[in-house]
């Protein structure tokens, strides 16, 4: 891979993430055309930002990285502790950890209930909390 991107020009590697969008064009023809393999069409497209178009590709990006994928771009996204896509701006986060955050937010009004409801409810948050996030 790294000989080939050496021989490829920036302007030639945006072509080819071009052509690679349109799922008209077959990933073997842009291969033909540029004098690369099938793989490294889709390695360059897919670092370019391209989705990629075969199902085990997008299982083994996957379990080799360790951020998210926006569920509205679905672009990765690589920054720990984003919550929202630094692309498109959507909530990148699960339904568990909003309601989590929410819980928590929650926990700060439970200060100003009576004593014996102040317990309960500040219990009862804290045991959601641990359950959602584990």
């Amino acid at each position: 891979m790294a000989n080939v991107k050496r021989a490829l020009t920036q302007e030639t590697m945006i072509a080819i993430c071009e052509a690679y969008k349109d799922r008209d064009n077959k990933t073997a023809d842009i291969a033909k055309k540029y004098g690369i393999s099938r793989g490294g069409v889709a390695r360059i497209a897919v670092e370019l930002g391209a989705l990629p178009r075969s199902k085990r590709y997008r299982q083994t990006l996957r379990k080799e990285s360790s951020g998210r994928i926006c569920p509205k771009c679905k672009k990765h996204i690589d920054t720990k502790g984003a919550r929202f896509c630094c692309f498109c701006g959507a909530d990148i986060r699960t339904g568990k950890e909003i309601a989590a955050a929410r819980l928590e937010k929650v926990l700060e009004c439970v200060g100003y209930l009576p004593q014996g409801f102040r317990d309960e409810a500040r219990d009862a948050i804290l045991n959601a909390i641990k359950e959602l996030d584990g």
